[in-house]
């Protein structure tokens, strides 16, 4: 091992490593054309105590519990991150290159270790093009699938004063066409992305 690897094994976030590799293998898994449930509950589980390992210790200092994501903090992003590679285009429209993050509604179960939070994908021009995908992990679980995502999607069309009265349809690729663990590589890169940003602030 170089001192180079060592600096930058040193200075990397805890979870890094975790994400790097799991990142890795699951998008093996998906080139392979696999199907196995018991293999896919496990990247799902193991991609679900990533994303946690890497907002909870940004609660406090993002502002994750609030409720409503207009009190949270909110950072831009590029499609053009390495990490984001495979989900663009059309993940907010046509042509658009970027857009911003806020992740929020952290809390946990009330008699259980169980958290939640929401990440929120927005257009930078388009308020009302909203995607979100809410995730919950139970780590009490012992066997099985330990969490889910709901995923919400709000796509406007218009009808707009300069366009002769012609319907402005904003077409986007939706998440229901991705499978369960590119929902999830998505949400852990966008949430990876995010704690950088605020960590830099």
């Amino acid at each position: 091992m170089t001192s180079i690897t060592r600096e930058r094994e040193t200075s990397l976030p805890p979870f890094q490593s975790r994400l790097e590799k799991w990142d890795e293998d699951v998008l093996d898994f998906i080139v392979s054309g696999q199907e196995e449930k018991s293999k896919v509950d496990e990247f799902l589980n193991e991609g679900y105590a990533i994303f946690f390992d890497i907002i909870e210790p940004h609660v406090e200092t993002a502002k994750l519990t609030s409720k409503d994501p207009i009190d949270a903090k909110r950072v831009n992003f590029s499609f053009q991150d390495e990490r984001l590679k495979g989900f663009y285009p059309k993940l907010l429209g046509k042509d658009k290159f970027g857009g911003t993050i806020t992740i929020f509604g952290y809390k946990k179960g009330g008699f259980s270790d169980e958290p939640e939070a929401t990440v929120l994908l927005q257009d930078g021009y388009d308020v009302f093009l909203k995607k979100s995908v809410t995730v919950s992990y139970n780590r009490q679980t012992a066997t099985g699938l330990k969490g889910y995502m709901r995923i919400e999607e709000n796509v406007p069309s218009w009808v707009r004063p300069l366009t002769g009265g012609k319907l402005d349809i904003t077409e986007t690729k939706s998440l229901n066409e991705l499978s369960a663990l590119q929902i999830l590589r998505l949400v852990n890169s966008l949430a990876h992305i995010y704690v950088e940003k605020i960590e830099r602030e």
